[in-house]
């Protein structure tokens, strides 16, 4: 996290950059279901391009950072949806997404117990939701 080179331009330079990541991927793997999400920021970011493109099948949000971003858009996302959340996290107050989830269609929350914000030593629970979600999905 903060390793990344280029600009904050907070959120409208990102989300040309999750749309052409998509463009590249849809490209690349013709025919195949596309899943797009993200960690934290990019959570907000990669949703919001996701749920506006017919061409995404479903949406996931890590450690969304629901104290800081308005996520009310995700009320009108069609796409199966996950949520991964600790009950830890320091940027997203679960009571707040607990409140949000209901009022979006096909979401689902899988909240860790413990984990912080950076999944600090719950990295195998995270990889293994997200695995298992992806494969349903995918049915794979």
């Amino acid at each position: 996290v903060g390793a990344s080179g280029g600009h904050h331009e907070a959120g409208e330079g990102e989300l040309d950059d999750v749309n052409s990541a998509i463009e590249w991927a849809k490209r690349k793997l013709p025919g195949k279901k596309l899943i797009v999400g993200g960690f934290s920021f990019g959570g907000w970011v990669a949703s919001r391009a996701a749920c506006e493109r017919p061409d995404v099948d479903a949406v996931f949000l890590i450690g969304t950072p629901i104290n800081k971003y308005d996520f009310s858009y995700l009320r009108s996302c069609e796409k199966p949806m996950l949520f991964i959340h600790g009950t830890q996290d320091e940027h997203g107050d679960v009571g707040k997404l607990e409140k949000l989830v209901p009022h979006i269609r096909n979401a689902e929350t899988v909240i860790i117990t413990g984990a912080d914000h950076f999944f600090t030593k719950q990295l195998e629970g995270l990889e293994e939701t997200m695995r298992n979600w992806a494969e349903e999905l995918l049915e794979v």
